[in-house]
This record gives structure tokens, C-alpha cells and sequence, in this order.
């Protein structure tokens, strides 16, 4: 493979294992959100909560395991992948909020 593929494939790999456990964070508050909403208790309580981590932490454990059988690159790039995709996705949920607070105060 070209340098530019190999490139483009660890590009997809990170942003897979970053995005995956992130849209399912979200969605799983969305679902817990309307279930509180609907339902009238507080599902985003402790156990809620651990839940909710718990899937998200899951769906990225599911997707190191179908990235490590799909790849086109070696098989030695892929600690280094998994570590770029956690650094990314930790610091998209920590710059997401800050983001959403400053368009809020602009107001």
C-alpha cells in the first residue's frame, strides 16, 4: 500500500474507535433523558450513569476488537492507534461543553 493509504486508513481507525464510544454516549443520555422525561423518575441516577459509561466503554472495547480483525496497516501500529483515538476523543469531551458554553454566552 501507498504511504497516503496506509495514512488514510490509520485516520479512519482513530476516528472509528474515537467516534464510536462518543455517539453512543450520547445517544444512551438521549434515551436515558426521554426515558426520566416519559416515565418521571431519574434514570440518569448513579446506577444510570455507570450504565451509561459502562455501554460507551463497551461499544469502544467492541470496536478495538472489529478494528484489530479490519485493517490494512501492521498490526504493530495499532497500540498507537488506540492511544491517538483515546487522547482525540477525551479531548473532544472535554472542548464539546467549552464550545457549547461559549456559543451560550454570546448571547
Amino acid at each position: 500500500m501507498s504511504r497516503l493509504a496506509n495514512l488514510g486508513d490509520f485516520v479512519f481507525g482513530v476516528a472509528l474507535l474515537a467516534a464510536t464510544p462518543i455517539l453512543v454516549f450520547i445517544g444512551a443520555a438521549f434515551v436515558a433523558a426521554q426515558i426520566s422525561l416519559f416515565e418521571g423518575y431519574r434514570f440518569t441516577d448513579y446506577l444510570g450513569r455507570w450504565a451509561i459509561l459502562g455501554i460507551s466503554f463497551t461499544s469502544f472495547l467492541l470496536a478495538c476488537m472489529w478494528r484489530r480483525k479490519h485493517r490494512g496497516i501492521p498490526s504493530s501500529v495499532f497500540p498507537v492507534e488506540v492511544i491517538v483515538s483515546v487522547v482525540c476523543g477525551v479531548g473532544f469531551m472535554f472542548v464539546l461543553p467549552l464550545t457549547w458554553y461559549a456559543a451560550g454566552g454570546a448571547d
